[in-house]
């Protein structure tokens, strides 16, 4: 009897470790970053020139895209209105579909893409939404969730 008991535990539980679950992702991007200034070597400086070296600067996150392969590429994505897990979002995206050759990316953009932070999206993901928000310095916080569950669009 106790081997009957313990058999059927391990049964139930090989059972329940099969079951479909809902996996999810996300990527927060950093609200901003500090960049340290670079020495330049310029080839052509006319003669009684110098470079101004610069300060370290703290650039802000101002944008988040969504990209089809990597985002030097710039094939940037549409967000549009859709319904991912029984839930309706304002900006949404299919991800790593057929036509995406290199995989989805997610990218965030500092002082008008003066520099971009990116970032791959789990290839096992297949669609994703936005989460934008401002902090106590009403600085922007985005969060990119992504779901393993196809996007339903909004007709």
């Amino acid at each position: 009897m106790k081997y009957k008991i313990i058999s059927l535990s391990i049964v139930i539980l090989a059972w329940m470790s099969a079951l479909p679950t809902a996996q999810a992702d996300e990527i927060t991007c950093p609200s901003s970053v500090t960049i340290k200034s670079a020495h330049l070597d310029i080839n052509n400086l006319p003669n009684d020139w110098a470079v101004s070296e610069k300060k370290d600067a703290l650039l802000l996150l101002d944008g988040v895209g969504v990209y089809s392969d990597n985002p030097a590429k710039k094939i940037q994505q549409k967000p549009e209105t859709g319904i991912i897990d029984g839930k309706q979002h304002q900006a949404t995206w299919s991800v790593n579909t057929i036509y995406d050759e290199g995989g989805s990316w997610v990218s965030c953009s500092y002082n008008y893409e003066e520099v971009e932070l990116v970032k791959k999206i789990n290839p096992i993901m297949k669609s994703c939404w936005e989460i934008d928000s401002k902090d106590q310095f009403d600085r922007l916080q985005v969060t990119i969730k992504c779901s393993a569950s196809e996007l339903q669009e909004i007709k």
